[in-house]
């Protein structure tokens, strides 16, 4: 694990949602695209003559709907990849104050300071910085 590949965390989470919200929006505007038309049949036996609702799909945007969703569905899949192998690597961490800086920071997005705060009970950020180059610089 590197350091920019944890930074990446909370974007992966983000674009992870915001690529779900357009494959819900993708299937629920796919009904839109159906076709709607008639047909003139008539009967051999009678020679009545009638209308006929004709109900389709568009044979184009069937195709770019099935490629749209499955290009958006493995982009999800990436994102959840890249996701928990960070969390893997977070869980595998063993002293807890490292743990809980990298939540704090990296995860949930609070500020050094704020971070320090929490971990340290002191706003002096310098102490949780330093831990976590140390952490990088042996990996």
């Amino acid at each position: 694990m590197t350091l920019e590949k944890l930074k990446e965390y909370r974007q992966l989470k983000k674009e992870s949602e915001q690529l779900r919200e357009s494959l819900e929006k993708l299937v629920e505007n796919k009904d839109k695209y159906i076709l709607h038309d008639t047909v003139e049949m008539s009967s051999r036996i009678t020679g009545v003559k009638k209308l006929s609702p004709v109900i389709g799909h568009d044979k184009h945007y069937a195709i770019t709907y099935a490629k749209r969703k499955r290009a958006y569905n493995e982009r999800i899949r990436k994102c959840n990849k890249q996701i928990l192998e960070i969390d893997k690597f977070i869980a595998n961490i063993e002293k807890s104050e490292i743990r809980q800086i990298i939540e704090l920071r990296y995860v949930r997005g609070l500020s050094w300071r704020a971070t320090a705060m929490r971990v340290y009970d002191e706003p002096n950020d310098k102490r949780a910085i330093m831990a976590i180059q140390r952490l990088f610089k042996n990996n």
